[in-house]
């Protein structure tokens, strides 16, 4: 790649408004543009009320997108000590959400293609 062919990647990012633009270059290169914009000003922080946990809850571990089991774990199902209850897309890997102890489900807070946080709640149970 020449440094014309990178200053265009980088114009084209500027001017599409993109931060980042990655691409591939022959067999197997890879060019990452990422593009330093002057940081706005944040407004200072307001208080925020975080929701309640719960005490018997099936938490992630990573973050990603929220995936079913086949079938899939719903409300009022019997769940037993390590099963996989669901998943955590990120990319091409999947992360495997298991119950820490056996009980019912009494609530799935989160639905597929639902984008999750680390620690937060997939199912609570009884």
């Amino acid at each position: 790649m020449t440094l014309d062919e990178i200053e265009r990647a980088v114009a084209l990012a500027k001017s599409r408004g993109l931060a980042e633009l990655e691409c591939a270059i022959g067999q197997g290169g890879r060019l990452k543009v990422i593009v330093n914009r002057p940081h706005k000003p944040v407004a200072p922080a307001t208080a925020v009320a975080l929701p309640v946990k719960a005490k018997n809850a099936i938490r992630t571990r990573y973050f990603g997108v929220f995936a079913d089991t086949v079938p899939p774990v719903r409300s009022g199902d019997r769940v037993s000590e390590h099963q996989v209850v669901g998943f955590l897309e990120l990319g091409e890997i999947r992360f495997a959400i298991e119950a820490e102890k056996a009980g019912r489900v009494s609530a799935k807070p989160v639905k597929p293609g639902d984008l999750v946080g680390y620690g937060e709640t997939v199912f609570e149970y009884e």
